[in-house]
């Protein structure tokens, strides 16, 4: 697997995007009728930042190619041991990004690490991003059989088995400490088992 880091950001995710930068730079780019011209508001507005900020950016982004490429075998090596499975992806994109939001796509094999995370977190972030990928490309059929709720519970909690904590997100804890008790099981029964979990924690609740 390769990675490749970048300083930009894909298309969609516009609303949430917009609405960390200032009003000014966000009613500029809502009357922008063309890409070329919301390009130059972007631009423009990135021009304004002192220079300290934009060469630093560029060193960000590089140290985050640089570490995460170093580390990849690792992450690959853990993801196919919990999930029992091939790796499927042969090139990932990082965004860096300035933010509050770090979403990701797995069908257009990209995710966003925000540009004032520790070096040290960027693996972090990866294997939790990934383990997703790897849920989403393999028992991504489940979402239409158990729903929009389970599904997302489930995917996030997934992530305890590459050793990651939803620690922000208590309605993910229960979930996610039960796996860790099945954690010796295939990837399917760890499913299996779950959903019967949630079944069970929501008939009572």
């Amino acid at each position: 697997m390769e990675i490749s880091a970048t300083g930009g950001w894909p298309k969609n995710h516009r609303k949430k995007l917009l609405s960390n930068y200032p009003v000014e730079f966000q009613e500029a780019i809502n009357k922008a009728g063309t890409e070329e011209q919301a390009g130059k508001v972007i631009k423009d507005y990135l021009g304004s930042k002192s220079k300290w900020f934009n060469n630093n950016t560029e060193l960000i982004v590089k140290g985050i190619e640089y570490v995460l490429n170093q580390n990849a075998e690792e992450i690959i090596k853990l993801l196919e041991e919990v999930f029992a499975k091939k790796f499927p992806f042969d090139h990932i994109t990082v965004y860096v990004t300035t933010v509050g939001i770090c979403p990701y796509n797995e069908k257009e094999k990209w995710f966003m690490i925000n540009r004032n995370s520790s070096i040290d977190n960027c693996p972090r972030t990866t294997k939790h991003e990934l383990n997703h990928f790897m849920f989403h490309y393999y028992f991504g059929e489940l979402e239409t059989k158990i729903g929009d709720d389970k599904f997302y519970l489930l995917k996030e909690a997934l992530v305890y088995l590459t050793g990651s904590k939803d620690s922000y997100r208590p309605a993910i804890k229960p979930i996610g400490e039960y796996i860790k008790t099945v954690s010796d099981k295939s990837i399917e029964e760890i499913i299996e088992l779950s959903l019967k979990f949630l079944g069970e924690e929501k008939d009572v609740g």
